[in-house]
């Protein structure tokens, strides 16, 4: 038996096997993962400043500039800036790295008012702890890079890639050693896409 199918009928068919096929070998676009703290700055012009005698200070002004071509900026600036970068030496006697920080405190919460950040607020680096624990400068800097994350606005992010657990998607995951271990060491395009989506 012989059934005769119209070229209209025939081109639905072709087309619907097309869509078909482009649904299974065109994967789906991921979706960007960055969680944010409900703060930010109340311009996208952001000044940071890191005292040159400092020996963080080329730790810091590299980070910054990882942050670059987004929608907000840290410039280097002794002019009112809104965040104060430094260094500190406090060994193994606190669990971190590096804070974002409320000014004179070990490790508050930075000040605030409503959904803005207060200028002042201090991101650190642990020099010494880091220093004692082998860190590289490429290492030393992603921590710097990260703190600078948590100034923009950006909360950490537990996020893993697609397929590959275990693996951060983001600057922003939570613990040193797994982003070293991975090599996540400057900020990804989840990180840069939470700092879009703030400013």
């Amino acid at each position: 038996m012989i059934i005769k199918v119209s070229w209209r009928r025939q081109a639905s068919i072709l087309l619907a096997l097309l869509a078909t096929i482009a649904l299974v070998v065109i994967p789906a676009p991921t979706s960007s993962a960055y969680l944010l703290l409900g703060q930010k700055w109340s311009t996208s012009s952001i000044k940071y400043y890191a005292a040159s005698p400092m020996s963080s200070y080329s730790t810091w002004t590299a980070a910054a500039g990882q942050w670059s071509g987004l929608d907000a900026t840290l410039t280097l600036s002794s002019s009112s800036p809104h965040i104060v970068a430094k260094q500190e030496n406090r060994g193994n006697t606190v669990a971190w790295t590096g804070a974002t920080r409320k000014p004179g405190t070990v490790q508050d919460y930075p000040a605030y008012s409503g959904s803005y950040w207060t200028p002042g607020m201090e991101v650190v680096l642990n020099w010494s702890y880091m220093t004692s624990l082998s860190y590289t400068s490429s290492q030393k800097k992603m921590v710097a890079a990260h703190e600078s994350g948590h100034a923009f606005g950006l909360k950490h992010n537990t996020a893993t890639l697609p397929g590959t657990p275990g693996v951060p998607k983001a600057l922003m995951y939570p613990y040193d050693s797994t982003r070293i271990y991975y090599g996540v060491l400057t900020p990804q395009a989840d990180d840069k896409a939470g700092v879009n989506a703030l400013y």
